[in-house]
């Protein structure tokens, strides 16, 4: 563990503390250094391990408070693609939580009680000016995540239950073709068993996201059973895709045992 610590510290600029990320990483480059640092963080994190060096970019917006707002409102509030926009949201409390910031805590109150007030009423994401709900759900899946991180609940939940089932379509919740980015499932599946555990007394439609998840898997399971598609399409450009159907199967598997079965 510590070899593999050491190779990911390596990619860390010293000047600005963000983790590099190489030429040939081409994918959703918008999103740089926030989501390369993000996930060099957390995995030191897990490891055991710290940074080497401080985060300063990160730093100089939790010491000011008067960026905060503008930062908000610069990913969600004002961005057309709050998907792309909410990465950013996610990853500027999650590289400070796990590079252990002490500037954090007073950052994280102000935070959650933005985003509580700033969430869509009738669908429970956050719309900025993007009309498209598959968007905002791929937005709002990372998000929820950081409030569970937190052990915190989010606002309407039940009304992200409504909203995320009838966005399923035959079984998927976006428009990708077969073996190619499949992230927006693993946000669907995680809204709808997430939030529908966040009900007072026994979760909340329960049996249709059950059925929700049952769906995806029959698709998902022929898809990952093709070895050319695995392994010659487009989950095999880079590693970040395939966590997306894993981690959705994995979501379904936690919920709901009896709808998994793996052979080895």
């Amino acid at each position: 563990k510590d070899a593999w610590a050491d190779v990911i510290k390596s990619f860390q600029n010293k000047s600005t503390g963000w983790f590099e990320a190489q030429a040939w990483e081409v994918q959703n480059p918008e999103q740089w250094p926030w989501h390369p640092t993000h996930a060099a963080a957390e995995t030191l994190a897990l490891l055991g391990h710290s940074p080497r060096y401080r985060m300063l970019a990160v730093d100089s917006i939790l010491q000011n408070q008067s960026q905060w707002e503008a930062f908000m409102d610069k990913y969600l509030v004002d961005s057309a693609n709050v998907w792309s926009g909410s990465q950013q949201v996610q990853c500027l409390l999650g590289i400070a939580r796990s590079a252990d910031d002490p500037l954090m805590f007073k950052f994280y109150k102000w935070y959650f009680s933005w985003l509580d007030n700033h969430a869509n009423k009738s669908t429970g994401y956050w719309s900025g000016k993007s009309k498209d709900l598959i968007n905002q759900l791929g937005g709002a899946g990372r998000i929820y995540h950081v409030y569970s991180c937190f052990e915190r609940a989010w606002p309407y939940s039940k009304e992200v239950v409504d909203t995320t089932l009838r966005l399923q379509v035959n079984g998927t919740f976006g428009k990708e073709a077969p073996g190619h980015v499949s992230g927006i499932n693993l946000d669907g599946v995680y809204s709808l068993i997430a939030s529908s555990r966040l009900a007072d007394v026994e979760p909340y439609r329960w049996s249709e996201v059950r059925a929700a998840c049952k769906s995806w898997l029959a698709i998902v399971s022929e898809q990952l059973s093709d070895p050319a598609l695995v392994l010659q399409g487009g989950w095999a450009q880079n590693s970040h895709l395939l966590h997306g159907p894993l981690g959705a199967i994995a979501q379904c598997a936690f919920a709901f045992p009896e709808l998994v079965r793996t052979l080895r």
